[in-house]
């Protein structure tokens, strides 16, 4: 039994080697990080391959979702006709939509759609449609129309059947113009997410 007032001897032992250890006394002194981390030599082996490479991949914005956003391309069609002026013409130009939440979480509207000639004037229409996030399929069509090219002389409409690519954001498909004098304009569309 310990003295009232007599200081503890273990205490005191304890206290000395932990003063030693701390200090780098003594003659048993280690640093205390060497009792925490393990020292590696040359010729330690974990196992790892040193051939292995590792490549980051840029991914776009959206990519692998179908998502709102904004879409920009173009499309081209060769008109069938009965009047020789207007048979084998081609027609290209701009197509522009926005893709927004619809009524539905499996389904997004095209919204400020349009498709024109290249310079907006000989011909120009909205567009309306969905794109069916589950079938990853685009339906769309015109919504109005003006018109002021020969090649074009009366009221015409347009229709679009497109996949949709989640991996490049890329809209694509079959494209058909026609007119009420019976001309058909078919061809083809492709437009891209722009960021």
């Amino acid at each position: 039994m310990q003295a009232v007032g007599q200081p503890d001897a273990s205490v005191d032992a304890s206290q000395n080697q932990h003063d030693a250890v701390i200090d780098g006394g003594g003659p048993d002194a280690v640093e205390p990080d060497a009792q925490i981390a393990p020292t590696l030599d040359a010729g330690f082996d974990a196992g790892l391959d040193p051939d292995v490479k590792f490549e980051w991949v840029e991914t776009l914005p959206g990519q692998g979702m179908c998502g709102p956003g904004h879409y920009a391309g173009s499309f081209t069609c060769t008109i069938t006709s009965d009047m020789p002026l207007r048979d084998g013409s081609q027609l290209a130009g701009p197509i522009t939509f926005d893709l927004v939440s619809g009524a539905t979480e499996s389904a997004l509207t095209i919204a400020e759609g349009r498709l024109s000639d290249p310079l907006g004037f000989a011909f120009s229409a909205e567009l309306e449609g969905i794109l069916d996030c589950v079938e990853r399929k685009l339906h769309a069509g015109t919504v109005g129309h003006l018109e002021t090219d020969p090649l074009l002389p009366s009221m015409f409409e347009a229709e679009l059947e497109g996949d949709f690519d989640d991996q490049s954001l890329v809209i694509s498909g079959d494209f058909e113009m026609r007119n009420a004098d019976g001309d058909v304009c078919p061809g083809v569309f492709e437009a891209s997410a722009i960021p």
